[in-house]
C-alpha cells in the first residue's frame, strides 16, 4: 500500500516508521526541557527540525535536483562507516531519514567536460569527469544534537560573549577589573544552560560601567545562540574530481539563490586549518518562506581525498582520536601530516591533468587550412576564471612574471612540442598551465611534502608545479589566515 502526498509516493510502512521515529524524536526533546537541559527557545528549534523528518528529508531531494538535475543512477543505500554501498536500488517509497544513502548526478556547468581523457588502445574513458557522487546522510541523531547544543556550541556561546564584553569594556576597564567581570559573566553562564544570556550579562557587567549598555545589548544579540549552530541534521556530501568544479558548482547555487545561504566556507585552499581539512561547505535554508530556518548542509570534497581517508579509515579514526600516540604527544602536526598525504595524492591528478593540456599544445595546427584564419593556441583547452577569487591578482602577477624569467632563462621550455613554439607562445603557453595550477592545486602544509625548485632532470610539467607551489607556500607562509579564507555568515 502507499499514500499520495506532494513527493509522489511514499510507502505506507515507511510513513508510519517515521512517525514513530519523530514521536519517539519530540519526546526527547521534551524531556530534555523539562529536565531543564535546554531551554524552551532551544526546545522550538530542535521540534521545528524533528517534528517532520520525512518532509524534510524530502526536501533535502528536491533541493539536490534543483542543483544538480535529475539522477543519472538509482539511489543505493549506503554505509558510511566502510564506505560500501549495497548492490541493489531502493524504492522510492523507502527512503526515510533513518536511511544513508548514495546516488550519482552529472554537472551539467563542469568546467573540465569532455576534457582529460585517457585511453588503452581503442578504449578510453575520462580521468575528470563531471559525475557527482551524491552521500545524502541520515537525519542526525535527535541525542547528538542536543548534546552539541549543550556542549560545543553552548561553549562556543560562551566565548562569543566574553569575547564581545572584552572588545566593549577594555576602554573603560583596567585588566583586573575587567578580568573580574568577564569571571562573572561565565561563572554565571556555566550553571545552567541559555539560549539568550543578554539581560543575564548586563546585570553584571552595569554595577562596572553604567554608560553604553544599549550598544552592548546590540552586540551581544548579534552572537549565534547555541542552537543556531546546529546546521547539520539534514547533510549530504558531494564527491567531485577537481576543486575547479566544485567552485563552479557553488558558484552556480550562489548566482541561483543567494537568499537560500545561510554560510559558505572554502578550505581549500586552506593550508593551516585546524585539521588541514580540505573542502568547501555551504548551508541553505531550505525553511518555508514565513522565516522558519531550516538549515541543509552540503559539503563539497574531491573524490580522491574521500577515497584517501577510506582506504586509511583505520588509521584516520586513530589520528582523530589519537588513541595509537599518547594524549599529550598527539600534536597538531600529527593529524596535518596525516591529511597532507590526502593532499598530496590529489594534487598527483592534478599534474597529470597538466601534462595532458602540455602534451596536447601546438597540435592544433594540424587541424587548420593554409591561409585560412588560424586556430588559437590554446583553442579547446578549459577555460579558467578571468580572475581568482581567493589570491590576490598582485600575488598572481608576481609569479607569472618569475616563470617569465624562468622562460627568458630557457628554464621552463618545450624542447619535445608538437611543433617550435615562438617566446610569446612559450609565455602564452606556461602563463596558462601556472594560472591552471594556482585554480586546481591544493597548496601544502609543509613544503617537505613535495620537492620544490626547478631540478633539470624533472619533467618540464613537474618543474612548474614545483615552483608554484613553492611560491604559494611562501605566500600563505607570511600571510594571515583570516586575510584569505574569508566565510560569509547571515
Amino acid at each position: 500500500m502507499s499514500i499520495n502526498n506532494k513527493y509522489q509516493i511514499i510507502n505506507v510502512k515507511t510513513e508510519a516508521e517515521q512517525s514513530v521515529r519523530d514521536a519517539e524524536n519530540i519526546q526527547k526533546i521534551s524531556t530534555a526541557r523539562d529536565a531543564e537541559i535546554i531551554d524552551s527557545e532551544a526546545y522550538d528549534y530542535l521540534v521545528s527540525l524533528y517534528a517532520d523528518g520525512m518532509h524534510w528529508y524530502r526536501e533535502v531531494f528536491y533541493n539536490l535536483g534543483l542543483y544538480l538535475d535529475e539522477p543519472k543512477t538509482p539511489t543505493y543505500k549506503y554505509d558510511l562507516k566502510t564506505g560500501d554501498a549495497s548492490r541493489d536500488p531502493v524504492q522510492i517509497g523507502e527512503i526515510n531519514p533513518g536511511g544513508s544513502y548514495l546516488v550519482h548526478h552529472i554537472f551539467k556547468l563542469n568546467p573540465f567536460r569532455n576534457q582529460f581523457i585517457e585511453f588503452d588502445g581503442y578504449k578510453t574513458f575520462q580521468e575528470v569527469s563531471g559525475a557527482v557522487s551524491v552521500i545524502v546522510a541520515a537525519q542526525k541523531s535527535v541525542d547528538r544534537s542536543i548534546e552539541k547544543i549543550i556542549t560545543k556550541y553552548y561553549d562556543w556561546y560562551i566565548r562569543d560573549i566574553i569575547s564581545v564584553v572584552r572588545s566593549w569594556a577594555e576602554r573603560d576597564l583596567d585588566s583586573e577589573l575587567l578580568n573580574d567581570m568577564c569571571s562573572k559573566i561565565e561563572q554565571k553562564l556555566k550553571l545552567k544552560y541559555m539560549s539568550n544570556a543578554t539581560s543575564w550579562v548586563l546585570n553584571i557587567v552595569l554595577p562596572y560601567i553604567q554608560h553604553g549598555a544599549g550598544d552592548l545589548e546590540q552586540r551581544l544579540n548579534f552572537i549565534l545562540k547555541p542552537y543556531q549552530h546546529l546546521r547539520d541534521v539534514y547533510r549530504i556530501k558531494c564527491l567531485f574530481d577537481l576543486v575547479p568544479q566544485i567552485r563552479a558548482f557553488l558558484g552556480s547555487i550562489k548566482e541561483r539563490h543567494p537568499n537560500k545561504i545561510l554560510f559558505h566556507k572554502d578550505s581549500f585552499y586552506y593550508p593551516d586549518n585546524k585539521r588541514n581539512y580540505r573542502d568547501a561547505k555551504v548551508i541553505l535554508n531550505i525553511g518555508n518562506p514565513d522565516g522558519h530556518v531550516v538549515p541543509f548542509e552540503m559539503l563539497c570534497q574531491v573524490r580522491s581525498f574521500y577515497e584517501f581517508e577510506s582506504a586509511s579509515h583505520s588509521g584516520y579514526q586513530d589520528v582523530r582520536s589519537c588513541k595509537t600516540i599518547n594524549i599529550e604527544n598527539a600534536t597538531r602536526d600529527d593529524v596535518l601530516a596525516y591529511h597532507c598525504s590526502g593532499v598530496s595524492k590529489y594534487n598527483q591528478l592534478v599534474k597529470d591533468c597538466m601534462n595532458n593540456l602540455y602534451d596536447r599544445v601546438g597540435w592544433n595546427v594540424l587541424y587548420e587550412r593554409l591561409g585560412e584564419h588560424p586556430r588559437e593556441l590554446l583553442s579547446g583547452f578549459p577555460k579558467l576564471p578571468e580572475k581568482n577569487q581567493y589570491y590576490p591578482a598582485e600575488m598572481i602577477g608576481v609569479i607569472l612574471n618569475k616563470v617569465e624569467k624562468n622562460i627568458q632563462n630557457e628554464i621552463f621550455k618545450m624542447d619535445d612540442a608538437a611543433r617550435d613554439l615562438k617566446i610569446s607562445e612559450l609565455s602564452e603557453v606556461f602563463d596558462y598551465l601556472t594560472r591552471f595550477i594556482i585554480e586546481s592545486a591544493m597548496p601544502y602544509y609543509d613544503p617537505s611534502m613535495e620537492a620544490v625548485g626547478t631540478d633539470a632532470n624533472k619533467k618540464t610539467t613537474d618543474q612548474l608545479f614545483d615552483f608554484v607551489m613553492a611560491e604559494l607556500y611562501r605566500y600563505h607562509k607570511n600571510s594571515l589566515p583570516f586575510d584569505l579564507y574569508k566565510t560569509k555568515e547571515v
